[in-house]
């Protein structure tokens, strides 16, 4: 090798010898001969040394030189300002926070399956329908809004703890090449029902969607049979008659409804537990105002089971399979003594009070959290969700406000 770069070198000088008298030839003036040959070879030097400069950088750019013995130890520097991390940094945090979780999961659910030799890391995760569901979430005004209630470590960890159930439901359902897969969405081949029904019962799901994401779900159903039993399940039209010896009996709730509310988030963990209604059938909040100390009930409305008289008006004539115009963050607000009264507001804003019914939009309120950096958000404003008021307790019970509602806290 050294002989064929040596040859090479004698040949190239040679070429350049020869170019360089073959250029010259025409030059008749001694001096302006003697510049042309200094110039001729300034030039050539110079190319060289580009050529050798280049060398020299590829041999050396990857070797480190012997390290020295340590030196004395430096003054301490000027302590610097606390850091913050900004919104963009706890959404990154969020994204990370959900993926790690679910990798861990999947590894887990692998190495029960017998596969050892599997290693899943994040860059495996590929589904683009579940890594823009992470990033919506984690970028949405409702993350962004709960995070000084109980900071963004909780959230973040209550976010992934469901994200965690729905990973594991997805395995089981549809297995490890589902998250693999990049364009795999809704449709899939799975083994059981589509498990991304289940987690659309969580508020969070809809965390980041425009406020037209609720869908329009309508059961099918037999109308000459008023007491048919309806898949509750079905996210989040849920319709509990069963049929009992001819009549129609309200079926019993399930204790792990009230999960998929954030309000359960919000209350957990607290000094306080959620209460169970008059009737047996739902699960309330004790809430009270600030001002006066009077206290409201809370019902989440995407939950709340309806009474057989209510459940029956929209199982006849043009009411079949109306369904609930429900938007995540929900409610419905009983009176403080009768659980099975709740606010209406009509379209003026008088207040009254009916029987609790899910499906009527003017009984529907969301709770808008006080995000002062005193308050941290343990304490909300209750606003009607048909007409955009916010209502107060005055001495002759509640009453609407347009933007001067009062502020309730949780018990």
């Amino acid at each position: 090798m050294n002989n064929i770069g040596i040859f090479l070198i004698v040949v190239g000088i040679l070429f350049l010898i020869i170019g360089g008298i073959s250029l010259a030839s025409g030059i008749k003036d001694t001096i302006t001969y003697m510049l042309y040959w200094f110039m001729y070879l300034i030039s050539i030097a110079t190319f060289g040394n580009i050529l050798l400069t280049i060398y020299y950088y590829y041999i050396m750019k990857d070797k480190t030189g012997p390290r020295g013995s340590t030196g004395p130890r430096g003054d301490m520097g000027d302590i610097g300002k606390d850091g913050q991390c900004n919104t963009n940094c706890r959404n990154q945090i969020c994204v990370k926070g959900i993926k790690d979780n679910i990798v861990e999961i999947l590894n887990n659910l692998e190495k029960n399956d017998g596969n050892y030799n599997t290693d899943f890391t994040t860059e495996d995760l590929r589904n683009l329908y579940i890594k823009e569901k992470i990033n919506s979430m984690c970028q949405s005004t409702e993350f962004q809004q709960l995070i000084p209630y109980k900071g963004a470590k909780n959230l973040i960890a209550y976010m992934s703890n469901i994200w965690g159930k729905v990973a594991e439901d997805l395995y089981n359902s549809g297995g490890v090449n589902y998250f693999k897969t990049i364009g795999a969405e809704n449709d899939w081949d799975w083994l059981e029902e589509n498990p991304w029904n289940e987690f659309k019962k969580y508020d969070i799901y809809y965390w980041g969607m425009t406020k037209e994401y609720r869908p329009q779900i309508k059961d099918k159903c037999d109308n000459s049979q008023v007491s048919k039993a309806f898949n509750g399940g079905k996210y989040p039209d849920h319709r509990h008659l069963i049929k009992n010896k001819g009549k129609s009996n309200y079926k019993n709730p399930s204790s792990k409804l009230d999960k998929y509310s954030i309000i359960s988030y919000i209350n957990t963990p607290t000094n306080f537990s959620s209460k169970q209604s008059s009737d047996g059938s739902n699960n309330y909040t004790n809430a009270y105002n600030n001002k006066n100390k009077i206290g409201v009930k809370i019902y989440n409305a995407f939950t709340f089971k309806p009474s057989v008289e209510i459940q029956q008006k929209y199982e006849t004539g043009n009411n079949v399979n109306k369904p609930r115009k429900l938007k995540p963050m929900s409610y419905m607000i009983a009176h403080s003594k009768n659980d099975n009264a709740c606010v209406k507001v009509n379209k003026f804003g008088s207040v009254s009070y009916k029987t609790c019914d899910p499906y009527d939009a003017e009984q529907i309120f969301t709770l808008k959290y006080d995000t002062s950096p005193n308050s941290r958000m343990k304490q909300f404003k209750i606003i009607n969700m048909n007409t955009n008021k916010e209502i107060k307790h005055n001495s002759s019970g509640i009453t609407t406000n347009d933007k001067n509602g009062d502020l309730y806290r949780i018990k």
